[in-house]
Parts: structure tokens; sequence; C-alpha cells
């Protein structure tokens, strides 16, 4: 216990900038859908593109974090390769079933439900790590919760049309909270280029895996394909994702997946400027008390930080 808790002290007092990271990175990862709706190939062949086409930058980007500061590498043990390949499994899943399910069910529907980690990660972070969550993130975590369900109100279309869809994009989510639990525990030791580079490997495997088992089309021949597989790779993967797993060396597992909830904000300003649909008061209002509800959740973590340092400091 005191061993974990003192390796949270390393991230106490650092810089609050790091926070920027993780909600520019979770603006880029709102974006993904719009990708994956225009493509022509299938859910599971488009994220093995993604990350296919993103491991030879992540190898550079990585090769150059490690010549710039050499204390940064350090080599994978059984164990770390280990969690590393089941990270790239759970986020196979997470992207394979999220995909299908933009397929089934409407965009807001699929981005609301799949971004319903902040459910899972603090159940996860306390069943296999004890630990528990504060009454301060609950109700944080509350405030978000309300704040996109006031967001997208007029968007969700709850039915039995869509039923299977919505189920299989909870059922993502679960998966993308498996992912962030385990990339928070390897990030402790790893940067962020090589915990994107080995997972990225594992992901590529297993989603290449479940397209051809499924007999999906996996040839991208069109124009919307190929902007689909650079928007996702640039943008969501290694921005996105990039900024999100930098910022896991700062904050908590949890916290990322509150900052998380942004995704529905980023798709009713996508809607609004793009496809002209309204933007008015109760998006605002839902919009407010998302941001409201990080940046107490922020303040909440600081503290519990200085409890760290100053029960278990020098």
């Amino acid at each position: 216990m005191v061993k974990r808790l003192q390796s949270a002290k390393v991230t106490a007092f650092k810089p609050s900038w790091p926070f920027a990271p993780a909600i520019i990175g979770s603006v880029f990862m709102g974006a993904s859908p719009i990708f994956v709706r225009i493509a022509d190939i299938g859910p599971n062949a488009i994220g093995f593109y993604r990350m296919l086409f993103s491991l030879p930058l992540l190898w550079m980007w990585m090769h150059f974090e490690q010549k710039i500061n050499p204390q940064s590498v350090i080599p994978f043990s059984k164990r770390d390769f280990t969690i590393a390949a089941f990270a790239g499994f759970f986020l196979a899943g997470d992207l394979g079933i999220w995909h299908f399910s933009l397929n089934l069910t409407t965009i807001v529907n699929a981005t609301l439900f799949n971004y319903c980690t902040p459910f899972f990660v603090p159940l996860i972070m306390w069943f296999f790590f004890s630990t528990k969550p504060t009454l301060i993130f609950i109700c944080t975590l509350v405030m978000a919760i309300v704040g996109s369900i006031i967001l997208t109100r007029e968007s969700v279309s709850l039915s039995m049309d869509h039923l299977w869809g919505d189920i299989l994009a909870l059922l993502s989510a679960i998966f993308f909270s498996g992912y962030i639990v385990m990339i928070k525990q390897l990030r402790l030791k790893f940067n962020a280029p090589t915990l994107l580079f080995w997972t990225g490997i594992s992901t590529a495997f297993f989603l290449g895996l479940f397209s051809f088992s499924l007999g999906e089309d996996y040839i991208p021949d069109t124009h919307n394909d190929w902007i689909a597989i650079v928007g996702l790779v640039v943008m969501v993967h290694l921005g996105g994702q990039g900024l999100l797993s930098y910022a896991m060396g700062e904050i908590s597992a949890s916290l990322i997946s509150i900052v998380m909830m942004i995704a529905p904000i980023v798709a009713a300003i996508t809607a609004w400027i793009l496809f002209s649909e309204t933007m008015d008061w109760h998006h605002m209002v839902g919009a407010a008390i998302i941001l409201i509800s990080i940046v107490i959740a922020r303040k909440s973590e600081r503290k519990m930080d200085k409890k760290i340092e100053k029960r278990y400091g020098p």
C-alpha cells in the first residue's frame, strides 16, 4: 500500500499544465465517430488501419523521445509485455465493438454510451487496486453525467431500433475502461510513445484477426476510406490517444475518464458547425456543468496529492 502511494507521490506537485493535454486529447478523440462513419470498409478494418499506419510514426516518436531523454529507456519485462498485450486486446475490443455500434445507432448515442467510462474506471480501480473513490469524486461524476444528459437530451434517441447499438456502445465503454486502467499502470514506468507503440502492435493484431474472421471488406479503395484513415491516425490516435497517454503520467485514470466526457461537447459543437444543428441554452448549460465537474475533480485530486505528500514525504 505504501509503495503504491509513494509511486503516486512522484506525480504530486507537478505543474498543472499536463492537465491541458488531457482536455485537448479528449477534444481530438471526439472527432473519431465522424471519421468512422464516412469510411466504407468494415468496423474492425478501419481500426486496424488506424493502428497499422500509426506504428511507424509512433516508432519515430519513441526513438526521438529516447534520444533526448536516455533515462526514459526502460526495458520491458515479461509482465510489462503481458499487460501491454492485454491493453491492446481491450483497445481492440473497444474500437471494434464501438465502430460496429455506429452502424446500429446514432452518433450521439454511440458517443455518449462509449464515454460512460467514468462509471467503470473507478469500480475497476477500487476492485483491483483498493483505490476507493471519494465522495467528492462521486459527486463530480454525477455532475458530468447530468451535464451530458442535458447537453444531448434532444439528440439522444432511445428506441428498440437502436437498442443493440446502444448496448454495444456501452459494452465498448467497459473495454475502454480496462484499457485506461492498464495504460495507467504502465505509464508509471514508461513514456507515452513507448506505450502507444507496443500496445498498438497488439491492438492491430487483434483488430486484423477480428476483421479477417468476420469476413469484413478490408481493402480501402475510396476517398472516404483514406480520409477516415488519415484522420484517425493523425488526429484521433497520435493527437487524441497520444495526449491522453501523456496526461496519464500526471493525473489519475478516474479523472481521465471524467475529462473524456468532453467528447459529447465536441459532438454537439461539430454538429452545430458542420450540419447546422441547433445549439441553444441547454447545450451551453450541459457543457458548462461538464466543465465545472472536471475543474472540481482536478482540485480534489490535487488535494489528495498533497495529503499523500504530507503523509509519505521525506
